[in-house]
């Protein structure tokens, strides 16, 4: 196939009196040829590319000249060619990941598109960390990914979108909470109701990252209330705005269910032998309700309303850590007694949660739990300085 090329190179017809034009058109031509075979021949090559092989001779023959060519279509199978190449070579992929960046940043149309999917490619195979470097720190280089969710061309957001979602499942990205609280917001956003190939890709990669794994699952929970947070305001001004799309309360449903580790333990069991161990990880899951009722303090009413309501969808129960209960119990009794919700609808559901927590505390009422002998342990010295703290912001303000 490497003879093919220098055939196609070396057999190029010749024009007699030829314009300019002509000339440079044949010399095109005979460049794009090139190009499309060492493509289709790199594409079927799994062995590394190494000095004085012939593949490394159309490298820098072939592919290295049309990177930096003028003809804007020769870049662009250049650049293609070039990625393909990295795939084979660790070295060669450090040493031109700020090129595939720069065309990111730089350029347009086909040559923009090429170039993103070179990166993603890259640092799918190598991973953020070892590329970072060239780029500066891996912040920067996930930065330059975000920068590509908010394009205003669908294909390039899908793009970005279905190869960061790619780079979270292999665990390519050094700190995975952040993107993929930007991938959920991104998800229910209503921008993005129109592209299908995002939603599609999407909807199928919660899921699967979530129940992969209980680390991936533990990241879903550090980010959840995070998340809803930040869609509350949104998808409220979607529903005023009779969009469709999911509401703020299906949302959080979803990001709850994706959360629940009986549903992971359970597809486990399913493809092992293995015992259900849920109570194991409850923690982590009653950790999302205890973080939202400390949110509901701080957040405005319409977001307020939006996380009392998500503290029920959270299915508790007697696996749900003591320490957790308790803290919970407190943020709620203080809830009530702050007065914060002036709706029913939000009163009533601090209320039915009050109810369940009561039912696992194994208390009658409210009235029977002790909250002087809390005080002595350690687990709940931190709830009652986050109320401590409460009590003086409202003394200062």
């Amino acid at each position: 196939m490497v003879e093919v090329v220098s055939d196609v190179r070396e057999l190029a017809p010749t024009v007699t009196n030829a314009s300019p034009d002509d000339v440079r058109l044949e010399a095109l031509l005979v460049g794009i040829k090139s190009l499309i075979i060492i493509k289709y021949i790199l594409q079927r090559c799994f062995d590394p590319l190494s000095e004085g092989s012939s593949m490394y001779g159309l490298l820098t023959e072939c592919v290295v000249p049309a990177v930096q060519s003028s003809e804007t279509v020769l870049q662009e199978y250049g650049i293609e060619c070039l990625a393909l190449c990295c795939l084979l070579d660790k070295s060669l992929a450090v040493d031109n990941i700020i090129l595939f960046a720069q065309a990111v940043k730089q350029g347009s149309g086909e040559l923009h598109a090429k170039g993103l999917a070179a990166l993603l490619d890259i640092a799918f195979m190598y991973g953020i960390a070892d590329l970072a470097p060239s780029l500066g720190e891996p912040s920067d280089f996930v930065s330059l990914l975000y920068s590509e969710l908010e394009s205003e061309d669908e294909r390039i957001q899908a793009t970005a979108g279905e190869g960061i979602a790619k780079l979270l499942y292999a665990h390519r990205i050094p700190d995975p909470s952040d993107v993929l609280e930007e991938l959920l917001v991104l998800y229910y956003h209503p921008d993005t109701s129109g592209n299908d190939a995002l939603r599609q890709c999407l909807t199928y990669f919660f899921p699967a990252f979530s129940y992969m794994a209980h680390d991936n699952q533990a990241v879903m929970q550090q980010v959840a209330v995070r998340a809803v947070c930040r869609l509350a305001g949104v998808l409220k001004q979607q529903n005023s705005d009779a969009q469709s799309g999911a509401t703020h309360g299906q949302a959080a449903q979803q990001i709850v269910t994706w959360s629940d580790p009986r549903i992971l333990d359970a597809i486990a069991a399913m493809s092992s032998s293995s015992s259900v161990r849920t109570s194991v990880r409850m923690g982590t899951y009653s950790q999302i309700a205890v973080d939202a009722l400390k949110r509901i303090f701080s957040e405005s009413p319409p977001t307020r309303k939006v996380l009392v309501q998500m503290l029920n969808k959270l299915a508790l129960d007697e696996n749900t850590p003591h320490t957790h209960l308790q803290q919970m119990f407190v943020l709620v009794r203080t809830l009530a007694q702050q007065g914060l919700f002036s709706d029913m609808i939000s009163r009533n559901a601090l209320a039915k949660f009050e109810v369940l927590l009561l039912k696992l505390l194994e208390v009658e009422s409210a009235d029977d739990v002790n909250l002087e002998s809390w005080l002595e342990e350690p687990e709940m010295v931190p709830i009652f300085e986050f109320i401590s703290s409460l009590d003086e912001d409202d003394d200062a303000t």
